[in-house]
C-alpha cells in the first residue's frame, strides 16, 4: 500500500493505493481497517485497488488490503498495515482578551495553537471596529508586540493555518487593547489665605491613566524641594495651618497601568497669616461740650473682607454697637458732658480669622468754660 502511515485532519482526503505483483489468475481485493493494528474487518465494498479512507471523526484507524489471485497455489496476501490519524481541526487562544494600558505601555499577545497537523503558521491581524481585518506586515511569529504610541481603542486576533489535508485555518477570539494617555492630576485650589487656625482642604482630581490609582501629597517652603507628607495618600488634604507663613502644596498621582507612571499637579501656594488685630489712635481724651472727637481704627493681619462695628459702654463692660458706625472712623458725639467709653469691633472674613476688639478709648465730655466778677 503506497501510504504506511498519514495524519490529517477531520475532513481532510486520504486515498490509499494497492499495487500487487506476482501471482496468476483473477486477483481480487479486499481493504480491511482495525482499531488495533490486530483484528481486522472487511470494510463492505472496497474491493478495488484503491480506497478512500473516511475521515469524518478524529481518531487513529489501521487499513490493510488482502489481495487473492486465483491461479493454483497462488492464494491471498495480506499488505502491510497504513496508520491513518485523523485530528481536529486547528484553533487558536490568546493570552490576553483585553487590556487597558497608557501611551508607551507594553503589551504582549502570545497565540496557542492546538490541534491540525502538518506546517503551523501564523498571522496577526489588527481591526478598528472588530468587524474588518487587516494584516499586520511581519507579524508571522506566536507573539505580538502591540504598538501603544497613540491613545485609541483597537481589535487584535491570530489567524493560525495548518498545512495538513482537510486542516485550514482558524481564527482566534479577538483582543481588545485600549491605549490611554498617561494619568494628570489638578488641585482645587491654586492658592489662598487664611488666619492661624483656618481651614484650607486640597482636593486632587486626577484623570486618564489605568490600573490602580495612588496619591501621595507633598510641601515645599521654596516651591522647587518637595516632601512627602507622612500618611497623606488620598484625594483630599487638610492643610496644617497652626503657624503663620508660606507653604506650597501639590500631589503626585502614580497608576499601576503599563507606560503610566507618576504625574505632579501644579502647586498651591497656602498663606497662613495672624488673626486680625486693631488699634484706635486716641486711648483718651477730654473735650468741651460741641468739641470735636475722631476716632480711627488701623487693622492689621487677618485676610479677607474687613468689616468695622464701633461700640459704645458707660461702664467699660456692656457694650452697644452704635448704628452706622461701620467704617475706620468715629466722630464722637459731644453733645452731653459726661464720660463714655468707645471701641471698635474688627473682623476678617478669611477662614479662622474672625474678631477682634480693639482696647478703649476714654471720652470725657466737660461744660464749656464760664466766668464771673467780683466787682459789684
Amino acid at each position: 500500500v503506497d501510504i504506511p502511515s498519514t495524519t490529517v485532519c477531520v475532513g481532510g482526503t486520504v486515498t490509499l493505493t494497492a499495487t500487487a505483483s506476482n501471482g496468476t489468475g483473477t486477483v481480487t481485493y479486499q481493504w480491511q481497517e482495525s482499531t488495533n493494528n490486530t483484528s481486522w474487518t472487511d470494510i463492505t465494498g472496497q474491493t478495488t485497488t484503491t480506497l478512500n479512507v473516511s475521515t469524518a471523526t478524529a481518531g487513529v484507524k489501521y487499513y490493510r488490503v488482502v489481495v487473492t489471485a486465483s491461479g493454483s497455489g497462488c492464494g491471498s496476501a495480506n499488505s502491510a498495515s497504513s496508520t491513518v490519524t485523523v485530528v481536529a481541526k486547528p484553533t487558536v487562544t490568546v493570552d490576553i482578551p483585553s487590556t487597558t494600558v497608557c501611551v508607551g505601555g507594553t503589551v504582549t499577545l502570545t497565540a496557542t495553537a492546538s490541534n491540525g497537523t502538518g506546517t503551523v503558521t501564523y498571522q496577526w491581524q489588527e481591526s478598528t471596529n472588530n468587524t474588518s481585518w487587516t494584516d499586520i506586515a511581519g507579524q508571522t511569529t506566536t507573539t505580538l508586540n502591540v504598538s501603544t504610541a497613540t491613545a485609541g481603542v483597537k481589535y487584535y486576533r491570530v489567524v493560525v493555518t495548518a498545512s495538513g489535508s482537510g486542516c485550514g485555518s482558524a481564527n482566534s477570539s479577538s483582543s481588545t487593547i485600549t491605549v490611554v494617555a498617561k494619568p494628570t492630576v489638578s488641585v482645587d485650589i491654586p492658592s489662598t489665605t487664611v488666619c492661624i487656625g483656618g481651614t484650607v482642604t486640597l482636593t486632587a482630581t486626577a484623570s486618564n491613566g489605568t490600573g490602580t490609582v495612588t496619591y501621595q501629597w507633598q510641601e515645599s517652603t521654596n516651591n522647587t524641594s518637595w516632601t512627602d507628607i507622612t500618611g497623606q495618600t488620598t484625594t483630599t488634604l487638610n492643610v496644617s495651618t497652626a503657624t503663620a507663613g508660606v507653604k506650597y502644596y501639590r500631589v503626585v498621582v502614580t497608576a499601576s497601568g503599563s507606560g503610566c507612571g507618576s504625574a505632579n499637579s501644579s502647586s498651591s501656594t497656602v498663606t497662613v497669616v495672624a488673626k486680625p488685630a486693631v488699634a484706635v489712635d486716641i486711648p483718651s481724651t477730654t473735650v468741651c461740650v460741641g468739641g470735636t472727637v475722631t476716632l480711627t481704627a488701623t487693622a492689621s493681619n487677618g485676610t479677607g473682607t474687613v468689616t468695622y462695628q464701633w461700640q459704645e459702654s458707660t461702664n467699660n463692660t456692656s457694650w452697644t454697637d452704635i448704628a452706622g458706625q461701620t467704617t475706620t472712623t468715629l466722630n464722637v458725639s459731644t453733645a452731653t458732658a459726661g464720660v463714655k467709653y468707645y471701641r471698635v469691633v474688627v473682623t476678617a472674613s478669611g477662614s479662622g480669622c474672625g474678631s477682634v476688639n480693639s482696647s478703649s478709648s476714654t471720652i470725657t465730655v466737660v461744660a464749656k468754660p464760664t466766668v464771673s466778677v467780683d466787682i459789684p
